[in-house]
């Protein structure tokens, strides 16, 4: 009986297709950072109201998307604690979704208005691969020094 034989080209092709399903079970988890926390006076969009402004940065190698356009993000939720101890989430949705690139290096921001008594804030949101698997990224808590509003 006659053993088979394997070329160096069918070994390759095997190990490039290994490779190829190992990537694609591979989870998703990106190097995402939520920082920059100010409060500024709005644009035309908030009717001159002071706003929260913070930025999502891609620190990762690869892109991810994220629901929102032109370096606005549009999908997200954020917990606000006051003086008097109790934590409020608010959450912020837009339709349709739109998913946006956002390729290494780049920034988006976050826009939102300054109300309550508030000077904790925690804020999150999702961002997808090209595979379409979610991942939720977090950034917080902001400490900041508001007169209410």
């Amino acid at each position: 009986m006659r053993r088979p034989r394997f070329s160096i080209r069918s070994l390759l092709v095997a190990v490039l297709l290994t490779a190829i399903a190992c990537w694609f079970a591979l989870p998703f988890s990106p190097a995402a950072n939520i920082s920059g926390h100010a409060i500024t006076v709005g644009s035309n969009r908030w009717d001159g109201r002071r706003i929260h402004v913070v930025t999502l940065r891609n620190d990762g190698l690869f892109s991810f998307y994220y629901i929102g356009h032109s370096g606005l993000v549009l999908n997200f939720s954020y917990t606000q604690s006051g003086s008097d101890g109790d934590d409020d989430w608010f959450s912020q949705h837009s339709t349709p979704i739109h998913w946006t690139k956002l390729k290494p290096g780049e920034t988006a921001t976050f826009e939102f208005a300054v109300h309550g008594d508030y000077n904790c804030m925690q804020i999150g949101t999702e961002v997808s691969d090209w595979r379409g698997r979610l991942a939720p990224v977090s950034g917080g808590p902001f400490h900041y020094v508001d007169t209410g509003g």
